[in-house]
């Protein structure tokens, strides 16, 4: 989804496989009254009211939501006004690419463990598999673009999720947030990680599927300060 706080002066921008979920849960409170809220943090209809917005969340969007999960950017500017979205620090969900990239073709694509066999098998037909896949995933900078500039004012890094909060927490006064992260009470919502695989990074790209990611994900290297590999020598991860 995406979220709006017109008394904080924040907006939220979900983008895929960055833990984007658990940090809608937080922050949504900001935007409307808890009575609006669902108790389902897994999907949430349409919100809109004066003092916010919380946008469609979950598999089947109505077509007549006018704000809704993994929403772009310039949509979202198009919508909310030009004066509003000005007023606004602009917030988005980042994760390394590479490792999004991989995410996002377990999730579509192979899970974990079939990719494992796959590679046991065959290593090229799994690179050949996810070659199709980051081909076919969508241009992840329409997350930060507005006319073609990027307009993310913040990013809250995957990695670096609590940190990156607090950090937001005090950059808009948000004491309650503050406050529950400090407490440990961080939700943990559709997080999965690649630790425990027995692929590395390398194992899944070549040459032509590096390409792609870097420019896909172009605005995200930059944002999150993540290292881009020029080649494959220097992806060893």
């Amino acid at each position: 989804m995406m979220l709006w706080s017109k008394e904080h002066r924040f907006i939220f921008v979900k983008t895929k496989k960055t833990a984007g979920t658990t940090i809608e849960v937080l922050l949504q409170d900001f935007c409307v009254d808890k009575s609006e809220l669902q108790h389902s943090a897994h999907s949430t209809r349409e919100i809109i009211t004066p003092s916010g917005i919380v946008g469609f969340r979950g598999k089947w969007r109505p077509p007549w939501c006018r704000f809704y999960n993994h929403m772009p950017l310039q949509a979202i500017y198009n919508r909310l006004g030009k004066d509003q979205f000005e007023r606004c620090l602009v917030v988005a969900s980042v994760r390394d690419p590479y490792d999004a990239a991989v995410s996002f073709f377990h999730q579509k694509y192979l899970s974990v463990e079939q990719a494992l066999e796959v590679h046991q098998r065959n290593p090229d037909r799994l690179k050949q598999l996810f070659l199709k896949s980051v081909k076919k995933n969508s241009n992840q900078n329409i997350y930060f673009d507005v006319q073609g500039s990027n307009r993310v004012d913040a990013v809250i890094r995957f990695e670096e999720l609590v940190t990156d909060l607090r950090d937001l927490a005090d950059r808009l006064d948000l004491c309650s947030l503050k406050n529950r992260i400090d407490a440990g009470e961080m939700p943990s919502l559709k997080q999965r990680s690649r630790k425990s695989s027995r692929l590395k990074i390398s194992d899944y790209f070549t040459e032509a599927s590096l390409r792609i990611v870097n420019g896909k994900y172009q605005r995200w290297f930059v944002g999150g300060n993540y290292p881009k590999a020029s080649s494959m020598d220097e992806l060893i991860r």
